[in-house]
């Protein structure tokens, strides 16, 4: 292989690799976020804590329970988890 055409491969891998690395960096921190989000949640969850286990829930969310039964919103999210969290003995 010639130095012409090795040259654009090696500019190019160059390139891709500093396209690469500010991408990496955003995974590792949403993944990090989201590992946040779920100890959040599982820690809300071993408290009972409905409201606390509900707090990343979006305002208009919608939710579909074990039983197939179908809720919207934040507040029905925190009353169907209470009403959970209390049947499990917790709260």
């Amino acid at each position: 292989m010639t130095i012409a055409k090795v040259t654009p491969v090696i500019v190019l891998s160059v390139l891709i690799g500093l396209v690469a690395v500010p991408t990496l960096a955003q995974v590792r921190k949403d993944e990090a976020a989201i590992r946040k989000i779920i100890e959040d949640e599982s820690t809300a969850w071993n408290k009972g804590d409905a409201v606390g286990y509900a707090r990343h829930f979006a305002a208009d969310g919608t939710f579909t329970n074990i039983l197939g039964e179908f809720y919207q919103g934040h507040g029905a999210f925190v009353t169907e988890h209470e009403h959970i969290l209390t049947n499990r003995g917790i709260i």
